[in-house]
């Protein structure tokens, strides 16, 4: 409806100006505060950023803002040809040139190519700027550059034949839509021909890029040419040119009221006589669809202001029913702001920001009674003003029930992740620690739910929970993988460093081979678990992968007791032979040891491989004290033997020690066992003596080749790499952040960028080069806990930098867009608030 001021004074002036171009339909008349919460939410709040993904194609999309029907300048732009029968206007004027395709639809258009591209665009861009600041000679940088351009082609070429399509649907699809569609996807296929071969040619990495650059950008005009094609042809379609205006505009004339309908007539006129030239000119989707949507609505307007006016004559607005109005408005406003008031679940703040919409709501109101001059037009406001307020009502109900809702939601599904858990074949001590961080995650959750501002938001916040709470539930069972794979390598190495060196050298075929079967086992389980899609699978995964690891590890585990136990047998079988000076004793123990070794290799488990092994020892023992009791059991003898073996033991083990304190120690342990053994009371007790010297000689003999496969380089290394991949992401941390700002903001800011990057190189390089001098493994941990510091420090400074000066702009774009329309109060109003707000940003220490 027309308001009232602009509805008289349009009447002044068609009375006085027969001719005139244009008329006013409405003024909205809005206060500071409004015109920058409008400015924020709908203009800061409309669009997602995503600087992380942005595709090589989407770099085209912007660069390309408008290509002019005239000009040739471009060989690679497509001539489109429009069928007869569906041509506008502006068609045929492009029927021989390049179609132009306004800035607007470009940028409509380019979130599907985003989107299309976002799965590969880290990995591609990263790769291409790489090689950009190369030289280009080499050629494996170039084919990795042609490759990655050819899936950009192969991505916006996906994306652009979708939009083609679905422009299309929209359409009559006639005859004359599906050829107009298949030109456009064939000139799309040529293009794809075209490029393929060029790129294909490319000799360096500039030519191969711009090549694919010039090749997105005309796939995306011809998609965007398109859409503009068929939301035109459906627009004029679905309104038959303007019959359809024409005919709401004659029901118009015909309802006027008589003692004005002269005036009212050519109002009508005048907005039909707009809506043609307006139509004649519109250059987008957008516009098509305001000038039909705007056209209809003026035209009731007017008819809607003519009843009105009739009306007005009879109606007097007296004060007491302005009162009256007034206090059945307060009444709602009241009630309104206390039933937000009692809503549970929404936050404090949100709370308030609602309560301000009902006040400025009720003020406005209020204002347009006391203007309204009658009755009639009074309560009409008051009705108006009543529904606005209720309206926030039941945005605010609908807000509190979401928020409720999605807060059950999480605490439903924290605690499925829960049950999982504790249903798993996780440890005690990793249920527990995951159950915690689940719990942590899901309140952590709900706190921000209860934050959020508008049902979206809540439902986004559920969704960053759930993912959160997914990804604790993942991490556990992968860290559980992580631990089984470990644990198994350590016990199949510790197994195959008790072999002696002939063992070893038998057996590290077995032991890589199961090490690497472990890691695959590891790294297959890992990967279904990061790719499963029902939580119910993940612990089925983890299971099944440890098993498997499992299995590898009894089995090289059996593989080497049975080397091992034959090792043992022959060792003993060597250490009697040499006493035994009866030649059927010395084949009775070989026969031993051979039987032994074939029945050990047969063994199914390693109770089975000990229970040979001992049982073989003690038919050798059984030998040699029968050897010992046909020598009328000298205990002498014994003796003599026992140190006599251990002193051999001792000499072959001390010539492969390279430390002299393990040497001395060995020599200690031979002297003490002789001292022991001249002690010994019966030929058992020398057995047990020698035994066990022996065994103590085999263990330092053990712990000096572990030493040996500890070497500090192991550690140096892995640090190195820990401090290569912390240092990247702190990279990565500066360039995405500085990447959100605009071309102007990343000028300001880019000293501040090249420090950032600078410091952060500096201060890996430092790292390492404590790393490679550090005398101990506690030196290289402090090195690497001092870069990640330094690291992270640097990169969180540079994200709070970058961000404080993007929002100072937005804020002061919003400020400057409110100030157009606000009187010098309000935008004194204005500055104060963006005055506020930038002191709020400068004290700001995060970018949260």
């Amino acid at each position: 409806m027309l308001s009232k001021n602009n509805y008289n004074a349009k009447l002044r002036k068609m009375e006085l100006q027969a001719k005139q171009d244009h008329f006013l339909i409405r003024k909205l008349t809005i206060g500071a505060a409004s015109v920058l919460l409008g400015f924020t939410f709908f203009g800061a709040g409309s669009q997602t950023v995503k600087a992380d993904t942005e595709s090589t194609a989407q770099h085209a999309v912007d660069k390309t803002e408008t290509i002019s029907c005239n000009s040739p300048a471009n060989d690679n732009i497509i001539t489109l040809g429009f069928k007869k029968n569906t041509e506008t206007d502006g068609d045929k004027k492009c029927a021989t040139n390049t179609c132009a395709v306004p800035k607007s639809v470009s940028n409509n258009t380019a979130s599907d190519v985003q989107a299309n591209a976002a799965k590969k665009a880290d990995t591609d861009q990263d790769l291409t700027k790489d090689h950009l600041k190369k030289d280009g000679s080499d050629q494996s940088d170039i084919e990795s550059v042609r490759n990655n351009r050819k899936s950009d082609i192969k991505s916006t070429i996906e994306t652009a034949q979708i939009r083609v399509n679905k422009a299309y649907g929209s359409s009559l699809k006639d005859q004359d839509d599906l050829d107009t569609k298949n030109d456009y996807l064939a000139q799309i296929d040529k293009i794809d021909t075209d490029v393929i071969a060029k790129l294909n040619a490319g000799k360096n990495v500039e030519e191969i890029d711009s090549t694919a650059e010039t090749a997105i950008r005309d796939i995306l005009n011809l998609a965007a040419a398109a859409e503009l094609h068929f939301a035109k042809k459906t627009t004029i379609d679905a309104i038959t040119s303007k019959a359809n205006v024409d005919e709401q505009a004659n029901n118009a004339k015909k309802s006027v009221i008589k003692a004005n309908d002269k005036i009212y007539e050519n109002l009508v006129d005048e907005e039909e006589k707009q809506t043609d030239t307006d139509f004649t000119t519109a250059d987008s989707i957008q516009k098509i669809h305001l000038i039909t949507d705007k056209t209809t609505k003026n035209i009731f307007a007017v008819k809607s202001d003519a009843d009105q006016a009739e009306l007005n004559k009879y109606n007097v607005l007296e004060p007491d029913e302005i009162a009256a109005l007034i206090e059945d408005l307060t009444d709602t406003q009241t009630l309104v702001n206390e039933l937000i008031d009692n809503f549970p679940n929404i936050s404090v703040e949100n709370k308030s920001a609602l309560k301000d919409k009902v006040n400025l709501y009720y003020q406005t109101t209020i204002n347009n009674i006391e203007k309204a001059g009658d009755l009639g037009l009074a309560d009409t406001e008051k009705s108006n003003g009543t529904i606005k307020i209720n309206t926030v009502y039941l945005e605010a109900s609908k807000l509190n029930q979401q928020i409720g809702l999605d807060q059950k939601n999480l605490d439903e599904y924290a605690q499925k992740a829960t049950e999982n858990i504790n249903n798993s074949n996780l440890s005690e001590a990793d249920k527990e620690k995951a159950i915690k961080a689940i719990s942590q995650a899901c309140d952590d959750a709900k706190n921000i739910v209860g934050q959020q501002p508008t049902i979206d938001r809540t439902d986004t916040a559920e969704k960053a929970g759930k993912a959160i709470i997914d990804a604790i539930e993942k991490a556990a069972y992968l860290a559980n993988l992580e631990n089984a794979a470990e644990n198994a390598k350590n016990k199949i190495q510790d197994e195959y460093n008790n072999l002696d060196q002939n063992g070893k050298d038998k057996e590290k075929g077995k032991l890589e081979t199961a090490l690497d079967t472990i890691e695959k086992a590891k790294n297959d389980a890992e990967a279904a678990i990061s790719s499963a899609t029902d939580k119910n699978d993940l612990s089925t995964i983890s299971k099944t992968g440890i098993d498997k690891i499992n299995g590898v590890t009894d089995d090289t585990s059996l593989e080497f007791a049975k080397e091992s136990a034959k090792e043992t047998v022959q060792q003993i079988s060597d250490i009697v032979k040499p006493n035994l000076k009866d030649p059927n004793d010395q084949n009775a123990v070989d026969k031993i040891n051979k039987d032994a070794a074939t029945s050990i290799d047969g063994a199914k488990t390693i109770p089975e491989v000990t229970q040979i092994r001992d049982e073989a020892i003690q038919k050798i023992k059984q030998i040699k004290n029968a050897t010992d009791a046909k020598e009328n059991n000298d205990l002498s003898n014994a003796k003599e033997a026992a140190k006599e073996t251990v002193q051999q033991i001792s000499d072959i083990v001390k010539q492969n020690l390279k430390d002299p304190n393990d040497q001395n120690a060995v020599d200690k342990i031979n002297k003490d066992a002789a001292t022991s053994i001249d002690g010994a009371k019966s030929v058992p007790d020398v057995t047990k003596i020698r035994d066990e010297a022996i065994q103590k000689i085999k263990q330092i003999k053990n712990a000096t080749d572990d030493k040996e496969n500890n070497d500090l380089s192991n550690a140096k290394s892995s640090s190195r790499n820990a401090v290569d991949v912390d240092a990247t992401a702190a990279l990565d941390r500066v360039n995405k952040a500085y990447e959100k700002l605009t071309e102007a903001e990343r000028t300001a800011k880019k000293n501040e960028y090249d420090t950032a990057i600078k410091a952060i190189t500096d201060a890996k390089s430092a790292a390492k080069d404590k790393i490679d001098s550090a005398p101990n493994v506690d030196a290289i941990n402090a090195a690497v806990s001092k870069a990640q510091q330094e690291f992270n420090t640097i990169a969180t400074n540079a994200e709070v930098s970058f961000a404080k000066l993007a929002g100072k702009d937005k804020i002061q774009d919003a400020a400057a867009q409110a100030n157009k329309v606000l009187s010098p109060k309000g935008q004194a109003a204005v500055k104060e608030i963006v005055t506020q707000a930038n002191s709020d940003i400068e004290d700001a220490e995060t970018v949260a």
